[in-house]
């Protein structure tokens, strides 16, 4: 695997695993706070880059277009899978 792969393949893996395994255990804890943070967060990424395709001229966007393919849409799946399964998974206690 040469470099470029590597940037390509393994850096939104790396996003994705992040806010997966981030979410899992917040949502698992039932922590609102961090999964509105983590929401939130990601929001503003994606506003920061939508303002900033609309404010480039030419060519320049596609950094913009690339940032959220290969950062935002991995983190926002991965925080909203792992953020459902986590809520889901919550083991449940029974008193005796």
């Amino acid at each position: 695997m040469h470099g470029e792969e590597l940037v390509i393949f393994g850096v939104p893996l790396a996003v994705f695993l992040a806010s997966l395994f981030t979410c899992f255990s917040f949502g698992k804890q039932r922590y609102k706070k961090g999964l509105v943070t983590i929401g939130l967060l990601l929001l503003g990424f994606t506003v920061a880059m939508l303002f900033g395709i609309g404010a480039s001229s030419g060519w320049d966007g596609l950094i913009y277009l690339f940032a959220l393919i290969g950062i935002g849409a991995p983190a926002g799946v991965g925080a909203l899978l792992g953020g459902l399964v986590g809520w889901f998974k919550k083991e449940k206690t029974v008193d005796a």
